[in-house]
């Protein structure tokens, strides 16, 4: 990650008082939630695609930072409970990645036994690979998109007649897009709006206030997502604090639960 693109996301970071986390991209992913924490899925209906699709070719309370992801070791990678749900080791990869995203799909053994085809499609409905199984009872693959720019891609795996969840990924390169640095200026005032709203003069809330604003929070971020602003988003009631992981790969945490 060049310098210039690291001290870009400084500057702007810190000329806000908000609530935002410095935290490495890759730790906000399907397998570090805890079971009080949800990463949101879109909820569009997604169409089986028929068999004649082709291959598609293609902390502190006010810190942010962004820095450059190392591979995740796969025994950690496949830890938790994932039966039945899409997954990935890395949500942000430079656009020249040697290996590209690496996608999971745990089923039950007597699924994979009956020899389920399963296989990952883009959100245009276009066959991206084949996934295999192998003796964990996993069907992986990877997917090295054919890009040397900042580009998101929503891709979901289908097994028998079944559709798995949605996960959005991104390539990036050492240059951040301006329009996305324009957005996670907005996007910290839009929270900041709503620690204005509720919060005292030291940032701290009230039981009543810290609900309603976790509230709003979470219903923003969501709204944040379905416009791709954002290619992540973690909700954690337990503490009331919300997660999003910024297109320009930026994480940025609403924090109700001053420590």
């Amino acid at each position: 990650m060049s310098k210039r693109f690291l001290s870009a996301v400084l500057a702007l970071a810190l000329c806000t008082g908000l609530s935002a986390c410095s935290e490495n991209p890759n730790d906000i992913n399907a397998n570090s939630v805890s079971e009080t924490t949800a990463i949101y899925e879109s909820t569009k209906e997604i169409v089986i695609p028929d068999e004649t699709v082709t291959p598609d070719e293609d902390t502190t309370s006010d810190e942010t930072t962004t820095e450059e992801e190392t591979l995740t070791d796969m025994e950690e990678f496949m830890e938790g409970e994932t039966i039945r749900k899409l997954t990935t080791n890395r949500t942000f990869i430079p656009a020249d990645d040697e290996f590209g995203f690496y996608f999971g799909l745990e089923l039950p053994p007597e699924e994979v036994s009956a020899g389920l085809k399963v296989t990952l499609y883009s959100e245009d409905g276009k066959q991206i690979s084949e996934m295999k199984a192998n003796d964990e009872n996993v069907y992986s693959c990877y997917f090295k998109p054919n890009t040397d720019s900042w580009v998101t891609y929503n891709v979901y795996a289908v097994y028998g007649d079944n559709v798995s969840n949605t996960v959005r990924v991104r390539t990036y390169t050492d240059d951040v897009l301006p329009e996305d640095n324009a957005d996670f200026k907005k996007v910290i005032e839009e929270f900041g709006r709503i620690s204005s709203k509720y919060a005292d003069s030291l940032g701290r809330y009230s039981a009543e206030n810290k609900v309603k604003a976790f509230n709003e929070a979470a219903e923003l971020a969501k709204k944040m997502y379905e416009d791709s602003r954002v290619v992540e988003v973690r909700i954690s009631p337990d503490t009331g604090n919300v997660t999003i992981k910024h297109n320009c790969g930026t994480t940025y945490s609403f924090i109700t639960e001053q420590m």
